[in-house]
């Protein structure tokens, strides 16, 4: 069963995929501070995984080549 959505949470729906990836460009900074934080609380596993999540993304905004993330 998928989890229930918090009070005053309220997904986005990007209409399409180019409204998607700018959304997404602009929540790189969450999964950096993620993994950091999986880190520093010594969870080394979660780190990795939160660290590849974004993977996809940069391989296509060529972001991963210029050190974003």
């Amino acid at each position: 069963m998928p989890p229930t959505t918090p009070a005053g949470v309220v997904p986005e729906s990007p209409a399409t995929q180019d409204e998607a990836v700018t959304w997404f460009a602009g929540q790189l900074d969450a999964p950096a501070e993620a993994v950091r934080v999986a880190a520093e609380a010594g969870h080394g596993t979660t780190a990795c995984q939160l660290a590849i999540t974004p993977q996809p993304y940069l391989q296509r905004a060529g972001d991963i080549q210029h050190g974003r993330i």
